[in-house]
């Protein structure tokens, strides 16, 4: 699984602050599952990892589950960052008109500002 790495930076001299992700997505996923108490809608993910969290089963299990309480789920990532459990041929095949994955590579020119 990938996480990101410390980000160390100095604010003061001989000072050194050491920033780190923790539970980022554990929360997410629980505020997915907050949303599948609600009538089934469509839940679009900005996300490209399909692995398990440090302290959650991962995005791709709650989808799971939200496609089986009766939700869309769309996803959107960047190729080069995307799964392939996302991408896996029996998984679309089966919630085909309720899962849909999206590239956002097409559309790097309109979020880069100039």
């Amino acid at each position: 699984m990938c996480r990101m790495a410390p980000i160390e930076c100095t604010s003061a001299p001989n000072e050194t602050v050491v920033v780190r992700e923790q539970g980022v997505e554990e929360l997410l996923h629980m505020k997915m599952l907050e949303s599948m108490l609600e009538t089934p809608a469509t839940m679009v993910l900005a996300v490209g990892e399909g692995s398990r969290a440090e302290f959650s089963e991962g995005f791709f299990k709650y989808t799971l589950v939200a496609l089986q309480k009766g939700w869309k789920v769309e996803v959107y990532t960047f190729e080069g960052g995307a799964s392939q459990t996302w991408l896996n041929r029996d998984f679309l095949d089966e919630w085909k008109g309720r899962f849909r994955h999206v590239f956002l590579d097409r559309y790097v020119d309109l979020m880069v500002a100039e």
